[in-house]
């Protein structure tokens, strides 16, 4: 049976990232709609377990009690409302956001979103 593991921010970042191939984490406060469950949690509020002996992997599973969702059910959050503390910055973001989106729409085959393209929930369904 997997036992909870943990650990500080930076090394439960590290493997989050390692672990969730299906998704980019760029930090532990980004979001994730489980499709198991419905719930909305962060990176931050993810369990990781892992099985007895030394050479157990790890597991990232949903936070929510009686859930174990993995990765793969999870869903990015398109448009994150923005930090308040930022708002000064909220047009320049939006333009480079703007940019960056159109620059990855530009590189990403049309087999990437074939496949994995059910993992982006749209705003407007959150």
């Amino acid at each position: 049976m997997p036992l909870p593991v943990t650990l500080q921010p930076e090394d439960k970042l590290e493997i989050v990232r390692r672990v969730d191939c299906f998704h980019p984490w760029k930090s532990l406060d980004e979001k994730r709609q489980c499709r198991r469950c419905g719930a909305i949690f962060t990176g931050a509020q993810i369990e990781i377990c892992r099985g007895p002996g030394a050479g157990a992997r790890a597991r990232l599973q949903c936070p929510t009690e009686g859930c174990c969702s993995v990765p793969i059910e999870w869903m990015m959050l398109s448009g994150d409302p923005p930090d308040p503390g930022l708002a000064a910055n909220a047009a320049s973001r939006e333009s480079e956001s703007r940019t960056a989106a159109a620059a990855v729409a530009h590189t990403q085959s049309w087999r990437y979103e074939l496949v994995f393209g059910f993992l982006r929930l749209p705003q407007s369904l959150w």
